[in-house]
């Protein structure tokens, strides 16, 4: 092996020992349960409201990267609606796509952090990845896309 794939190599084992760190550090911390308040007085709110989201944007185009390579996409949903939004799923169409989801209930006016993580290994070429995210909207699943064009 040549000195570039050595160092290749161990950041994308670094990268992946950060992100399965961080993953279980996440899932491990004691939950902060917020309180669901309701916005007007006597009118109870539960996650079968409908609530409203706004994305930051819906597509991350890497361009042109190297093979063997993790990378990693962010997008910030906020939550546009008069009553909290619940995450109920996340699924990345490949399982050489993770992510991590900073909160899955978001208080009105606050927002939630998704990041994909994708591994490029084995992969050659145009790639366009997408991820359904399942919430309690008037459109019950939205589309997020990742694309690359990987070279060897």
């Amino acid at each position: 092996m040549n000195m570039r794939r050595i160092k290749e190599y161990f950041i994308y084992l670094l990268i992946m020992f950060i992100s399965i760190i961080s993953i279980l550090f996440a899932l491990t911390k004691p939950s902060k349960e917020k309180p669901i308040l309701p916005i007007d007085v006597g009118l109870n709110h539960t996650f079968d409201s409908i609530s409203q989201v706004k994305f930051s944007g819906k597509v991350v185009n890497f361009g042109v990267v190297p093979a063997d390579t993790v990378l990693k996409a962010k997008f910030i949903l906020y939550n546009v609606g008069k009553y909290p939004l619940k995450i109920e799923g996340v699924n990345p169409d490949c399982s050489c796509t993770d992510y991590f989801l900073s909160d899955d209930i978001v208080s009105v006016g606050d927002s939630t952090l998704l990041v994909l993580i994708y591994s490029t290994k084995d992969k050659l070429g145009e790639q366009e990845l997408h991820t359904i995210i399942k919430m309690n909207t008037t459109e019950k699943m939205y589309k997020v896309t990742l694309k690359a064009d990987i070279e060897s």
